[in-house]
């Protein structure tokens, strides 16, 4: 297990993965949550010695007078790593030039607007724009929502009232994620020695006698 390439401590930033050990398992005594997680984290170490998920894909056209359709179907060619978590949905056998009969419908429907962030949903957007490691974005939201900036609720997060009165008053830049991106980045340069600590810290007085 030790020689095989899943393991790359070059790729380690903050912690590795969660993974199980040599521990022998209490598992009649953990809860049923306990059990999921345990059984979650073991099939997802388990999986990385599996062979690939393979997949074949058929891209259609169909053309109905002017009118042009395309989409694509998957069928799974062999299950590998995500075995029988994945269910493979029934496939149509396309041909060149094959009719077709569908069925057309028009609907009239109100553009709804759009769905708040899970907490799921917003640590994709967090690491999409480089804001905090993995180790921190979580910690980062449960932060917001203690100093009551953010709060739960049953259809996902949103910004409290104190939290829409904090953007109001803080500088434009403040709001965007973009100054924090930049800082990310410096770090990182930081720590792979790309970049000097005095030119960061330069760069951040200058920016606060700007704001």
């Amino acid at each position: 297990v030790q020689q095989t390439k899943v393991f790359q401590d070059s790729k380690v930033t903050d912690h590795h993965a969660l993974l199980p050990t040599e521990n022998r398992a209490r598992y009649e005594k953990l809860s049923n949550e306990e059990q999921k997680i345990y059984q979650m984290i073991v099939s997802r170490f388990l999986g990385l010695f599996a062979q690939p998920h393979k997949v074949s894909q058929t891209k259609v056209t169909v053309e109905f007078g002017k009118e042009r359709f395309i989409f694509r179907q998957n069928r799974v060619v062999q299950a590998g790593w995500k075995g029988e978590t994945e269910t493979e949905t029934e496939t149509v056998k396309w041909e060149k030039g094959m009719r077709i009969n569908p069925d057309f419908a028009i609907k009239k429907e109100l553009s709804a607007p759009p769905k708040l962030l899970s907490e799921a949903s917003l640590l994709g957007q967090m690491e999409k724009y480089s804001l905090g490691t993995p180790a921190t974005r979580a910690e980062i939201i449960e932060k917001l929502i203690k100093s009551e900036l953010m709060e739960r609720t049953p259809q996902g997060l949103q910004v409290s009232p104190k939290g829409k009165q904090l953007l109001v008053l803080v500088n434009p830049s403040l709001v965007t994620p973009d100054l924090t991106e930049s800082w990310e980045k410096d770090l990182e340069a930081i720590a792979a020695g790309k970049k000097q600590v005095g030119t960061f810290l330069n760069g951040i007085e200058k920016e606060t006698i700007r704001l």
